[in-house]
């Protein structure tokens, strides 16, 4: 055998582990970018992160609590009375507010020695055990659309 003829036996092989490093590299590149793509997806257009800024929701959202929110839980029904949701601020959309939904369209909301009264001071004022209703839930000013996600546990 010449020595052409083992030179070309020696570098086949080191093409083939060039070729299945360079595969392998590309598999792991495709596999970040597909994560990277479904994560900012699932982040855009699913879930909302917000962390809790104030002491305004204690008792029930703790300040520097981390939430969640479903973007797409009110696209077939409308919020509900004690549901909590994530808003952006209009003046500055950087901000995202969370607060709790006690009053809904058409009615009256009236706060009187301390105490939320709904459509006027003959119904009850709302009970601290009815507003401690768990529920995550995120609205969107922005598009006038709400969204709900269950609590559990």
């Amino acid at each position: 055998m010449s020595r052409k003829d083992n030179e070309k036996k020696e570098t086949k092989p080191r093409k083939t582990e060039e070729t299945s490093i360079g595969r392998e590299i590309w598999e792991y590149v495709k596999m970040i970018a597909i994560v990277v793509a479904v994560v900012v997806f699932v982040e855009q257009v699913i879930v909302i992160n917000a962390r809790i800024p104030s002491p305004s929701m204690e008792n029930t959202i703790m300040t520097g609590d981390q939430i969640f929110g479903n973007r797409l839980a009110y696209v077939k029904s409308d919020p509900q009375r004690y549901d909590i949701v994530i808003f952006y601020y209009p003046d500055d959309e950087k901000q995202k507010f969370i607060k709790r939904v006690i009053g809904l369209p058409g009615e009256t909301v009236q706060i009187k020695d301390g105490k939320v009264y709904i459509n006027g001071p003959h119904r009850s004022a709302i009970s601290d055990r009815m507003r401690c209703r768990r529920a995550a839930t995120l609205c969107s000013a922005t598009t006038g659309t709400y969204q709900r996600i269950p609590a559990t546990g």
